[in-house]
């Protein structure tokens, strides 16, 4: 027992002495200094108020660099970033910037810190496109997928405060540009007036900015009801030596109303109409149509659509 327990202390101290020499040799290791290739995020900032960066520029920078084998593995684990102050380096008017392999390793190396050297930068200056900036006025629209409790309809369009939005971005981006959507807005079983703050959607990949955004839906809402009407059917484009009987002489009418103009509605704000010289002749009918009917109404039905016709000479 006691031989067992002697083995057991042993392995543990070898163990130990295995982690410790272990550690030395990875600090030995990686407080070396070690010159390698890196790849590094660009990120533009302080750009000209006139401009905006064109689509089409560089995001990314290889190098050379010499550090200790810790900062490489820092790298490894999180690629490093390189922030371009484009002020810096812009001449009024011009639509391009240029920053030189020199500069471009003297603010590499500022960025990354004193300890790490740069050198060996991939390309021998780094070219930056801007495009003018310009402003314009863009409508919006609702993206939207609303349901409504049975019975209940929409009256009218949304309506969207403020109807247009200022967009601020590269002339050609502006240019694609003829409306912008809202972010989708999703409501069910709606039975009474709708209203909801929403956040401009910009387009993917597009840079722009929006002022405001967001914007007010509104959507009014309403119950509706069925109601019946009967209307004279009025005879067009008849000879005046020809006398014309139809029958029959009204037409019934189902539809659907808002509770608020239900009784408002009534049988003149319709026009129905049989056209005489678009008769059937061989089988004796004409098909009415309605050429006058108020606005606000669903699911109207005609209760006859083809009307027989006598003539009497």
């Amino acid at each position: 027992m006691k031989r067992k327990s002697h083995n057991t202390k042993k392995l543990r101290t070898f163990f130990l002495f295995l982690l410790v020499a272990t550690v030395i040799w990875v600090l030995s290791k990686f407080s070396k200094d070690f010159t390698a290739t890196v790849t590094a995020s660009l990120k533009y900032h302080s750009l000209p108020s006139s401009s905006v960066l064109a689509e089409v520029n560089a995001d990314q920078l290889a190098f050379d660099i010499t550090a200790n084998g810790f900062d490489f593995l820092r790298y490894q684990l999180k690629r490093p970033e390189i922030s371009i102050p484009v002020t810096d380096y812009y001449k009024d008017g011009n639509r391009i910037v240029s920053i030189s392999n020199e500069e471009l390793s003297k603010l590499i190396s500022t960025e990354l810190g004193k300890s790490i050297s740069a050198q060996d930068v991939a390309i021998s200056e780094l070219i930056i496109n801007l495009d003018v900036v310009e402003t314009r006025m863009v409508a919006v629209r609702a993206n939207t997928k609303v349901t409504f409790k049975d019975g209940f309809r929409q009256v009218s369009d949304y309506e969207i405060e403020p109807d247009s939005v200022s967009v601020q971005g590269a002339k050609n981006i502006l240019d694609s540009l003829t409306y912008l959507s809202t972010v989708p807005i999703v409501a069910s079983n709606l039975d009474k007036d709708f209203e909801i703050s929403a956040q401009i959607a910009k387009p993917k990949g597009k840079k722009i900015t929006v002022t405001p955004e967001t914007v007010q839906i509104r959507l009014k809402v309403t119950e509706f009801t069925q109601k019946k009407l009967v209307i004279p059917i009025e005879l067009i484009n008849v000879p005046s030596n020809t006398s014309v009987k139809i029958i029959p002489e009204s037409l019934s009418l189902t539809f659907e109303a808002s509770i608020d103009s239900f009784n408002l509605i009534s049988a003149t704000d319709f026009k129905a109409v049989c056209d005489f010289e678009k008769r059937n002749s061989e089988e004796n009918f004409m098909l009415v149509e309605l050429n006058k009917q108020p606005e606000g109404i669903y699911n109207l039905e005609f209760g006859e659509k083809k009307i027989d016709y006598l003539i009497f000479k």
